[in-house]
């Protein structure tokens, strides 16, 4: 649970915090070339940071709780079975804890695979909107190109200050899938 909480900085904080100054430097940069477009990103940028820390808390909460759950009564289960090796086997019940444990192993790496394949949905979900948000920006950059108000390379650069974004935003996802787990050790450790 100590280790859980020790991430609260490093994988929910900080990321959040970077995302948040990356986009802000991105739409300052943006503003200061084209402002009509750096409001549009600041905006867009703001709503997508608010949409993949809170949604992607929210969609693997339970998941997350579940696993720090089930991780610490899976060690409680091998070391109740190391202890009482011998009586165990004594009694013959051996094989019978040895199927729970393989049971409640498997059951847990079943959600794991769970977990992680909603965090590859909101980790593609992220790469996609800031693709789209990079598309959306260089047609706008495009038209105002052709109205002679920007020069090719502007345009580029733009382009470019969006889909850096994705390096600190490409994060968010699966640090805030960490949630779940991060409330459940709080908790237990309250």
């Amino acid at each position: 649970d100590i280790d859980t909480l020790d991430n609260l900085y490093l994988r929910l904080i900080a990321p959040a915090l970077g995302a948040l100054l990356s986009l802000l430097v991105a739409s300052a940069l943006i503003a200061s070339i084209y402002p009509l477009a750096g409001l549009a990103l600041l905006l867009a940028g703001l709503l997508l940071l608010l949409l993949l820390t809170l949604g992607s808390a929210q969609w693997t909460r339970e998941l997350g709780a579940r696993r720090i759950l089930q991780t610490d009564a899976l060690r409680n289960q091998c070391i109740d079975q190391l202890n009482g090796l011998a009586e165990l086997t004594a009694s013959g019940l051996l094989p019978a804890w040895q199927q729970a444990l393989l049971a409640d192993s498997q059951q847990l790496l079943d959600e794991q695979l769970i977990w992680q394949r909603r965090v590859a949905v909101l980790q593609a979900l992220n790469l996609a909107a800031i693709l789209s948000l990079g598309l959306g920006l260089l047609l706008a950059g495009l038209i105002a190109w052709q109205a002679q108000l920007l020069s090719g390379p502007l345009v580029i650069l733009m382009l470019m200050a969006v889909l850096a974004l994705n390096e600190s935003f490409s994060t968010l996802p699966a640090s805030f899938a960490q949630w779940g787990a991060t409330l459940a050790a709080a908790g237990r450790l309250n």
